[in-house]
């Protein structure tokens, strides 16, 4: 197997199901007549997942009561407001419910609680300066479990990673249940991952968190056979024989890292003419370019079909031709309305990677994966980071096309998802060079020169004017061809917005453009694949014009798309898993869609600078089984 290949253990990405309630001792006081039944039908329509009503019952029995007990059942109609997903309500009623000087532990409880209002509001860096560094010992101890992980996720989604580990080997001290140490070393390992491919020096740091680093790059090499995985384990034990890893958690790392052959006959289903012949000439390209380079592959046979270019008759007729000829897996088609029509056969008895993606709507079932550079996964790329770069309010400039408003979309959903706000949209023809009239709507440029002539008549004399355009806006997000940006780009400069960083998606970068072409595109920041900004294995396309160039992604996913053969079950079955590709860092969602983590970059002096991987977007750990949490 080809030495870049690399499965990252990643833990899964669980999405946390609200903060435990606040431990203590019942309140002396006798509550009104009524609020044992309010309390109980709040518990009884929080476990039904009426969440709003939950909160009703939970401000209801507060009523009937005074005190700190008053005050834990509204922290209680707070939490149910944010299971409801109203994060404005309940930082009002977190911020109307005064807390008692001396009860330390309610003000925490509150504290975590205004945190993941934060988070959901203004982002993770608002959330975790809203948070204690540290507190009392004499606290809780299931409060303090539960600041040092809200502060682990936080740090991690601030791009953060090594501090969010930190506060993981703090939080270890903290517990004793062994599931729970588990899942904690697991999210540990998890965020470590996400330094790859600049793993810090171990020698740097302190003892254990160097262990811990050590053995994530280890998790993240490329697979090996099962002796030599052996040796690299106990090289690591050798070199950290205190380190706390569970054994279950090495088992699971060796199991991750096992190399795997791809199955014995494989078919490729590819266009030989028609509109998508030449993008599926150089897809083949390096499908058998890394077919080639396998060392492992001598008793794989690989046979090629064509899937035709009008229609999806002929797709489907290759695909029953594959199975009768005996293939084990089927690779392709191309064309969406193939990949579409095959997903609906009732059965399909070969499994099948398709090349493009299904609508969301469309849920294939087991042995139907997809593979595809979808436009809408590097928008809500160019969001993330965005997102991370501290931006919050957005325009965006998109073709007046069903193509640029599928790509705007993503874009919107995921932005306002991270809690972003589009200020406007504006569309624009492509065949056009003059892009003044939607940039100056989007920027508000328009209306400033109205104001401005209106106050000329009304004063009947000439005014020193300068425009001024909207103030509230810190990004924009354009969808252009490399042709459309060049001109854009200035335009905008021109129109006083030259201050506000423009994101895009990799349809704006040609690769092997020359530094002098891409003059115009100074500043922008896309999110692509590794291949086309720093190719790790350039020899695979040595020789091949199709690896370089206009085309040289599709070559990138052709490679990819052999590579994750043998790994396709075992990344659907392990949603944590990933796998380290020419395209990206890839796993496999619930749908079958094979998933991308991309690099992003920004133009300087003509030419892409690196940035880093995307951050993932949710990376919030769930580190205390129900048991250990209090009811």
């Amino acid at each position: 197997m080809p030495t870049h290949l690399r499965t990252l253990l990643l833990a899964a990405l669980l999405a946390l199901g609200g903060c435990a309630g606040v431990p203590g001792t019942p309140p002396a006081e006798t509550p009104r007549e009524g609020a044992d039944e309010a309390l109980a039908r709040a518990r009884a329509l929080q476990q039904d997942g009426d969440f709003r009503a939950a909160a009703d019952a939970y401000l209801q029995a507060a009523a009937a009561r005074s005190g700190s007990a008053a005050q834990r059942l509204r922290l209680e109609a707070a939490e149910a407001l944010l299971q409801a997903a109203d994060p404005e309500a309940a930082g009002r009623l977190l911020e109307a419910t005064p807390i008692e000087p001396r009860d330390a532990a309610l003000e925490l409880r509150r504290a975590l609680l205004r945190a993941e209002v934060l988070l959901a509001t203004r982002g993770a860096a608002p959330a975790l300066a809203s948070l204690p560094a540290t507190v009392a010992d004499d606290l809780p101890l299931e409060l303090r479990r539960q600041l040092h992980a809200q502060r682990a996720r936080l740090l991690a989604r601030a791009g953060d990673p090594l501090g969010s580990a930190s506060e993981r080997l703090l939080l270890a001290t903290l517990l004793d249940d062994p599931a729970a140490i588990g899942a904690n070393q697991q999210a540990l390992l998890a965020t470590l991952a996400l330094l790859a491919p600049a793993y810090p020096d171990p020698a740097t740091l302190e003892p254990e968190l160097a262990g811990w680093v050590a053995l994530a790059r280890l998790a993240g090499a490329p697979p090996r056979a099962a002796g030599a995985l052996d040796a690299e384990i106990a090289a690591w034990r050798a070199q950290y024989p205190d380190h706390p890893v569970l054994p279950a958690l090495l088992q699971a790392l060796r199991e991750r890292r096992a190399s795997a052959a791809a199955p014995a006959r494989l078919a490729l289903l590819l266009p030989a003419d028609g509109p998508f012949a030449a993008a599926a000439a150089t897809l083949r390209s390096g499908f058998v370019a890394a077919f080639l380079a396998d060392t492992a592959a001598a008793e794989t046979t690989l046979r090629f079909y064509d899937s035709g270019g009008n229609d999806s008759a002929p797709a489907l007729a290759a695909y029953r031709q594959a199975v009768d000829d005996g293939a084990a897996l089927v690779i392709g088609p191309l064309r969406k309305e193939a990949v579409t029509a095959l997903a609906a056969l009732p059965q399909r008895p070969v499994p099948v990677l398709a090349l493009n993606t299904l609508s969301l709507e469309v849920h294939p079932g087991p042995g139907f994966y997809q593979f595809g550079l979808s436009p809408e996964g590097e928008a809500r790329a160019a969001a993330e980071r965005a997102w991370q770069d501290g931006r919050r309010n957005a325009l965006l400039l998109v073709p007046a096309t069903d193509y640029g408003q599928r790509v705007a979309a993503a874009f919107s959903d995921h932005w306002r998802q991270l809690g972003g706000q589009v200020l406007e949209e504006r569309g624009y023809d492509p065949a056009q060079n003059d892009f003044t009239d939607p940039i100056t709507g989007a920027l508000l440029l328009t209306a400033s020169e109205l104001r401005q002539r209106e106050l000329r008549g009304l004063l009947q004399r000439k005014l020193e004017f300068e425009p001024r355009r909207r103030q509230d806006v810190d990004a924009v997000f354009l969808v252009a061809q490399p042709r459309q940006a060049r001109l854009i780009l200035p335009q905008l400069d021109f129109h006083r917005a030259a201050d506000l960083p423009v994101y895009t998606t990799s349809q704006t970068y040609a690769p092997g453009t020359a530094a002098e072409e891409n003059r115009d595109l100074e500043g922008i920041r896309f999110c692509d694949m590794p291949w086309t900004l720093a190719p790790a294995e350039p020899e695979l396309g040595a020789g091949l014009p199709a690896a370089a160039g206009a085309l040289a992604r599709l070559f990138a996913l052709g490679v990819d798309a052999y590579r994750l053969l043998p790994y396709l079950e075992r990344l659907a079955a392990a949603p944590d898993a990933r796998v380290d590709g020419l395209t990206g860092i890839l796993g496999v969602d619930a749908r079958g869609q094979v998933t991308r983590r991309l690099v992003c970059a920004e133009i300087l002096a003509g030419t892409p600078r690196m940035l880093g991987y995307t951050p993932p977007t949710v990376l919030d750990m769930e580190l205390v089984p129900p048991a250990e949490r209090t009811p």
